[in-house]
């Protein structure tokens, strides 16, 4: 069972105001209607000033709630989607309903009232809060008066207006059109920005200097690291003189314990207390006194602090202390040091990823102040992290960047940010885009020892199992880039990855709950849309794993070893010649270990399972198509072996509504008629299945008649009778499920129009797979097909005359199919004939030969 870490068991401190008599809503609505009535008469900017800034509190406060309820930081919809009942979600439906006050807000309070710094002010802090809850589009409607207006602000010095226009810019460059407009002010603009990061940095070290020089809570002196797990800065150096304090049996503080480390025996030399809880009693302070006086080893053993703690519950300092570690702060009023900075890497983030402003950032070093902010104990914001981790993702397009970082040893950094933390998420977004390049991966693999790289899929199998959507998705996409180095294929196999990978599926509401009406009143759409995207990303990258897989087994099969850090050319084509050549020369007892390890995991059932729910019940998810397709080109690579053609013929459900299961290749022959599910990829892909169960070769089975000739005797009986019997009972499923009827009807097709070809030449030969077996080929035989001359119709002109290697392939198989069947050849047509000679000496050189196999 995967142990999920939320945030929340760390937000349980009760907020400023008391929840059960604070209502947000109703005192923004009363503050509205005292604004309705004011337009009657005259108020002056000052009164407007002060009614904005009284709807701004309420904002920040709720939207500081709603970071306490550990939403995706990734996800951008608006919060009534992700937590409808959050004070946020009805603070902002509330507002936008009045469009009076939302058209004044922009058009008048923000673009009019001409050097009014006040009412500005106030109404870039409102428009700011209300940011997560509007449309790009409409707030920026009028590009050439406002986004001008706020570069003005952005590039002046009047603060905090300023940092409020550059925050309003941030969301104004997510829209393409704006950036354009803007082209030659942001040539200006970012190099501005990027200036100003170091005198902010400064100014933050400054003042978390005197912060340190300070008590900011009882027992503080307790704690001898961050949350971060980062050593504190000596703020009781100069307070204390050397010392430490605790709390006598008279509540009164005492100079008992010397600092950790001035201890000359070495049983306390590396001693650490964790910070007294709140509610600790008293006479467990006392306790620790008298333990700390001892010093004994077992006292020393016990209180050493451990860095993970906080991710397990104990927490070693306060929720004051441990908030803007884990969840952070939203204030605009008084803005801090932190909040500036977000507010400028908010500004440079959507700015990042253009080329033509690339150059300002290597001038102005951006890397280096950006690796800065990645450590939590520099930033004492994790909010911050997580902006920086934003811009550094956007930087991280560029080839040229994302190489700087990794010289720099900026991996080692990312892997340093704690978990869990919202800043972990951001963390996966980094490290997709590091994979996406294989210039920066074979970088990384070859600069990095061994612990290193396993540290990489530890903390990214970490984010599979326990992140929110949006990281299990770029955790799910890293290893799918990274799948195609042998060694980080071997250490995702030792970390038990394929098992942590399964289980991202099976642990969905969509598949645990067997009541499928409920989870549908559970789970509302985007609930559903999002499980179903951790779906098709695990589908696809467990097509990648088998794929890379397979390509390691051909590799040891032709004595071609592949080297381990560097990346494998996988593709559809290669993998299907690859599994085609296997087939020809494997055997039936052959072992495969990551196929055994999903057999153990009950996956080939699972798989089957998303196919045959995936077709009837997600008609409305866009990614179903692709979803299907992943599904059957993993089933493609299974089939190597004929125990997973066994398994093809197993029942699986049809629909999680009802009970009703059907052998899993009438699913498969489904798909392949195309009436399941209209797309010709799918079909392609479930016709190669075909292809490959139906063409396994005499000599897998050592049958030299066919499969239904006598099995010969020996040693090898018992292992030749169990590969005939697994072949013909994969062909009877075939002939059971109307694989016949689908197969005749796909050599005829006539659409889709580009695909039809294709789609013909792989059923027929298919058909000539099937027709091995002699009761099929019986039943051919009656058929009109081979007596009437429709075949040779068939073969004589393409579907589309673009399509003529396709074409030629159709023809090369109906050929043999029809000296199959018949026992004659096809006819004598010179120019068919031609071709085909053709075709077949352009096919033969295609696939390896199966003599070049070792067995």
């Amino acid at each position: 069972m995967i142990t999920t870490y939320s945030i929340n068991q760390y937000s349980n401190m009760p907020t400023t105001r008391n929840s059960s008599t604070y209502d947000p809503v109703r005192e923004v609505l009363d503050i509205l209607h005292n604004w309705s009535e004011g337009q009657n008469a005259v108020l002056s900017s000052t009164e407007i000033a002060t009614i904005l800034e009284n709807i701004a509190k309420h904002l920040e406060t709720a939207t500081e709630e709603f970071y306490k309820l550990d939403p995706d930081p990734m996800d951008d919809r608006h919060p009534a989607r992700i937590l409808p009942d959050c004070h946020l979600a009805t603070l902002l439906k509330t507002i936008f309903k009045n469009d009076d006050f939302m058209y004044k807000l922009v058009h008048e309070y923000i673009l009019a009232y001409v050097g009014d710094t006040e009412l500005h002010t106030a109404a870039c802090r409102v428009a700011l809060s209300l940011v997560p809850g509007m449309e790009t589009t409409m707030l920026f409607q009028d590009v050439d008066s406002l986004v001008n207006q706020l570069v003005d602000w952005a590039l002046g010095d009047v603060d905090p207006l300023r940092y409020y226009a550059m925050g309003l810019l941030a969301s104004a460059f997510e829209s393409p059109q704006v950036v354009s407009n803007t082209r030659d002010r942001n040539e200006i603009l970012v190099p501005e920005m990027l200036k100003l990061l170091p005198q902010l940095r400064v100014a933050m070290e400054s003042e978390h200097s005197r912060r340190s020089d300070g008590m900011t809570r009882p027992f503080a002196c307790f704690s001898a690291e961050t949350p971060g797990g980062a050593e504190q800065p000596s703020q009781t150096s100069s307070d204390l003189n050397g010392t430490e304090c605790l709390v006598d049996e008279d509540d009164k503080p005492i100079e008992e314990v010397k600092r950790i480390g001035d201890n000359n025996t070495p049983e306390t030399n590396n001693v650490s207390i964790t910070t007294p809880s709140k509610g600790t009693p008293l006479r467990k302070l006392r306790r620790l006194k008298r333990k700390l006086r001892s010093g004994s080893p077992s006292s020393s053993k016990r209180l050493a602090l451990d860095r993970s703690a906080p991710s397990e519950g104990n927490s070693n300092s306060s929720w004051a202390d441990m908030s803007p570690y884990m969840i952070g702060t939203y204030q605009l009023d008084p803005l801090s040091i932190e909040m500036k900075q977000r507010l400028v890497l908010a500004l440079l983030t959507p700015l990042g990823e253009y080329q033509d402003l690339l150059t300002h950032v290597f001038a102005n070093n951006a890397l280096d102040f950006v690796m800065y902010y990645l450590s939590v104990s520099n930033t004492h914001d994790v909010r911050l992290t997580c902006q920086a981790l934003k811009y550094l993702a956007a930087l991280l397009c560029h080839r040229k960047a994302a190489l700087d970082f990794v010289h720099a040893h900026g991996v080692d950094t990312l892997l340093s940010i704690r978990r869990p933390s919202v800043a972990s998420t951001f963390v996966s977004l980094c490290l997709y885009y590091l994979s996406y390049n294989d210039d920066v991966m074979e970088l990384i693999i070859s600069m990095a020892p061994a612990s290193h790289l396993e540290s990489i899929v530890s903390y990214a199998l970490w984010l599979v199992e326990c992140s929110h959507e949006s990281g299990k998705c770029h955790a799910t996409f890293f290893f799918f880039m990274i799948f195609s180095f042998p060694c980080m294929l071997e250490l995702f196999d030792q970390h038990d990855g394929l098992r942590k990978l399964l289980n991202t599926i099976n642990t969905l509401s969509l598949f645990t709950s067997r009541d499928l009406e409920q989870v549908e009143l559970v789970l509302n759409d985007d609930e559903v849309y999002s499980q179903r995207q951790v779906v098709r990303h695990s589908c696809l990258a467990l097509r990648r794993y088998f794929e890379a897989h397979l390509f390691l087994r051909y590799a040891d099969a032709t004595q071609n070893p592949v080297g381990p850090y560097k990346p494998m050319q996988l593709s559809r084509e290669t993998t299907l010649s690859q599994v085609g050549s296997i087939l020809e020369s494997g055997s039936h007892r052959a072992t495969w270990a990551p196929v055994q390890q999903l057999v153990r995991l009950q996956g080939v059932d699972l798989l089957l399972y998303i196919m045959a729910v995936a077709v009837p019940e997600w008609k409305s998810f866009n990614g179903r198509g692709e979803l299907v397709r992943n599904v059957l080109d993993t089933l493609c690579v299974l089939v190597c072996l004929p125990k997973m053609q066994l398994a093809l013929t197993h029942s699986v459900k049809l629909s999680a509504k009802n009970a009703d299961k059907v052998p899993g290749m009438s699913v498969i022959l489904g798909l392949a008629e195309g009436k399941l599910l209209s797309d010709p990829e799918c079909q392609k892909s479930a016709l190669h299945i075909l292809i490959h169960i139906t063409s396994v070769s005499h000599r897998q089975c050592n049958i030299a008649g066919g499969a239904n000739a006598k099995a010969p005797t020996g040693p090898g009986t018992r292992t030749s009778k169990t590969c005939v019997d697994i072949t013909e009972h994969v062909w009877n499923c075939i002939r059971s499920n109307n694989g016949i009827k689908v197969l005749l009807h796909l050599i005829n097709v006539q659409t889709p129009l580009t695909e039809a070809d294709a789609i013909r030449a792989l059923a027929c030969r298919a058909l000539c797979g099937v027709s091995r077996c002699d009761r099929v080929r019986q039943i051919l035989s009656k058929l009109p097909l081979f007596h009437s001359g429709t075949l040779q119709t068939l073969m004589r002109d393409p579907v589309l005359p673009e399509n003529r290697s396709d074409h030629l392939r159709f023809r090369r198989h109906a050929a043999d199919l029809f000296a199959r069947i018949t026992g004659k050849p096809i006819g004598d047509d010179p120019s068919m004939d031609g071709n085909l000679d053709l075709e077949t000496r352009q096919g033969g050189s295609r696939r390896p030969h199966a003599g070049h196999l070792r067995r």
